[in-house]
């Protein structure tokens, strides 16, 4: 399957959670804000969302 695979909300919030972690372990002195935003943030999200990293 090319493409995301559909997930949960609470799926992807775990995960979102996780790569937060990851990234405050790593870089946590230069880094400013973690966020949710959009769709995901006003829970109107469906199963196959696109996801975004910004710097």
């Amino acid at each position: 399957m090319n493409g995301p695979m559909p997930m949960t909300r609470e799926e992807r919030a775990r995960l979102a959670h996780e790569i937060a972690e990851r990234a405050l372990s790593v870089h946590g002195e230069n880094i400013k804000a973690i966020g949710i935003y959009g769709s995901a943030a006003r829970e109107t999200d469906g199963p196959s969302p696109r996801a975004q990293q910004t710097k």
